[in-house]
């Protein structure tokens, strides 16, 4: 006799995975420590309806209104870090064309709460990867570029996505980053 139970015991009840999923979101969206959640086998379908839900979860615990955005980034294979830190931005002033930098979505200015998401974490690029290791569980971040520096106390919440059978491909520093794990 086999001590393993049945493959039909270790299947979860019919709506047991959508309630662990909300409980998971809205315990991320809650506690400042606990800022990146990593689902195994979302499929992709899925992947825009629970970012929705978690950004209103998000907006609610930071005490936002309804009608307020939430901002959202999304990393994936091709960000690149000049997507990341700075904006550039070109403006007609008074002595003529003026080109400043700007803080860019990865880097809070207190004006909102904000989410990143992760479609692939096993396809995210170095730049992508970076970020993800600096912000998350970070105390403070900073950003210093020719003229300009910007200091903040991370508060972005991450949701990413993995595939089970591509984890080997993601470093294990990176997922120590996410501390929030959930799989079907």
């Amino acid at each position: 006799m086999s001590a393993r139970p049945p493959q039909s015991a270790l299947a979860p009840e019919p709506g047991e995975l959508p309630r662990r999923l909300l409980t998971v979101l809205v315990c991320a969206a809650l506690e400042p420590g606990l800022p990146g959640v990593l689902l195994f086998d979302l499929p992709p379908e899925h992947l825009a309806a629970v970012t929705d839900v978690f950004a209103g979860l998000v907006r609610m615990a930071g005490g936002y209104s309804a009608g307020t955005p939430v901002q959202r980034s999304t990393l994936n294979a091709a960000t690149v870090d000049e997507d990341l830190w700075l904006r550039p931005r070109i403006r007609r002033g008074p002595e003529g064309i003026e080109f400043t930098v700007e803080p860019g979505p990865l880097t809070e200015t207190g004006t909102g709460a904000s989410l990143v998401v992760v479609p692939d974490l096993a396809r995210l690029s170095v730049p992508g990867t970076r970020a993800a290791v600096q912000l998350l569980g970070a105390d403070v971040a900073t950003v210093e570029h020719t003229g300009f520096r910007y200091r903040w106390r991370p508060r972005t919440r991450w949701l990413a996505v993995c595939r089970t059978e591509d984890i080997e491909q993601v470093s294990p520093h990176i997922l120590d980053r996410f501390p929030l794990r959930l799989a079907p």
